[in-house]
């Protein structure tokens, strides 16, 4: 669900990743330790749309798709995650950190953790200090 009727982001625009299927090396547990999982990853980023409006059509006018995906990757392969906590939190720290990001909303599951649910995870929305 979108953030977009929040009041403090009347006038944004939200781009968002949908279940970004990463493989991740993440658990408390033996067996988790051993090999990596699949982890998904649900992501709205915000921003004014008086800065992400483009007039001439370029890509240069708006955010790059490309650099979020690969920096979210470079984080979950750099280390063993014993948390999902964690995890999101770096995630988080990278994506509020990106040039005209009013907030973020980011889910993360696991989802081979149990077999009577479809996944696991924890979800947090962020807010820019500007």
């Amino acid at each position: 669900m979108t953030l977009l009727q929040h009041p403090r982001l009347e006038n944004h625009r939200a781009i968002f990743f949908d279940q970004l299927e990463l493989s991740v090396s993440i658990g408390i547990h033996a067996h988790e330790k051993e090999k990596k999982q699949p982890v998904l990853i649900w992501l709205e980023i915000y921003f004014p749309l008086k800065l992400s409006s483009p007039k001439n059509d370029s890509i240069d006018e708006v955010f790059f798709f490309f650099f979020v995906r690969n920096g979210i990757q470079s984080i979950a392969e750099k280390k063993h995650f014993f948390l999902q906590e964690t995890l999101s939190e770096e995630i988080s720290k990278f994506c509020i950190k990106l040039a005209n990001v009013s907030a973020i909303k980011l889910k993360i599951a696991k989802k081979e953790a149990y077999t009577d649910c479809k996944s696991v995870g924890v979800e947090t929305v962020t807010w820019s200090n500007n």
